[in-house]
């Protein structure tokens, strides 16, 4: 019953398993609920949009009525957080999808709980970090997704750059934004050069921790 519009260009379907009981042990940083008289049950909340951010620290959510009144919010820390990750290098910043999905649950409830287990809104809008690069299949990831700050694959920003300006241009002037180590083609190809087991089993390639949500 649940529309999504995540913006991205990800559409995706229902998300009837954000009412699966919350995963214990998750730290709530800042939590703050205020359910108004408007939201006082079930029956007045399928007029209102769930609004979800999957940021960097944390996932904000928010409940709007059709107005744009903000009835209730919460945020939900992620348990692990950012971290380097396993390979010990210089610029590795990476964060484990699944904690996006947890927290998404987590602040589902705190929001929709209050109201009754037949609360349900009208829809669902997601946003998120974006220019991540997280190895997908059958809807789970594979490994830890590279951020889009981290910066490990500057050997990989130094080839394409090095190709790109073998007919005399550069790497700048044919990309007008290359990002360098930054830039999602040089974490791909940073995994295929050191994790290429996981990406060949992957089935999609997301880019946004929300996309990984819907």
């Amino acid at each position: 019953r649940w529309a999504v519009c995540a913006m991205s260009s990800a559409m995706c379907s229902p998300l009837a398993r954000a009412r699966r009981p919350v995963p214990r042990g998750r730290i709530a940083r800042r939590r703050i609920t205020k359910l108004s008289a408007f939201a006082s049950s079930a029956s007045s909340i399928d007029t209102c949009v769930l609004s979800v951010d999957v940021g960097t620290t944390a996932l904000k959510a928010m409940l709007l009525a059709p107005d744009g009144t903000a009835i209730a919010s919460t945020e939900r820390a992620y348990a692990t957080g950012t971290t380097g990750g396993e390979s010990g290098l210089s610029g590795a910043i990476e964060q484990q999808p699944g904690e996006w999905l947890d927290a998404f649950i987590e602040a589902s409830h705190d929001l929709l709980d209050p109201l009754g287990t037949d609360a349900s809104p009208a829809g669902i809008a997601l946003s998120g970090q974006m220019q991540n690069v997280c190895p997908v299949s059958d809807g789970r990831s594979l490994r830890s997704c590279l951020l889009y700050s981290d910066v490990r694959a500057m050997r990989e920003a130094e080839d394409i750059a090095e190709k790109l300006a073998m007919d005399g241009s550069s790497a700048e002037a044919k990309l007008a934004n290359f990002k360098g180590a930054a830039a999602c083609l040089c974490k791909w190809l940073w995994l295929a050069r050191n994790d290429g087991e996981t990406l060949r089993k992957s089935t999609r390639l997301l880019l946004g921790a929300h996309s990984y949500v819907a």
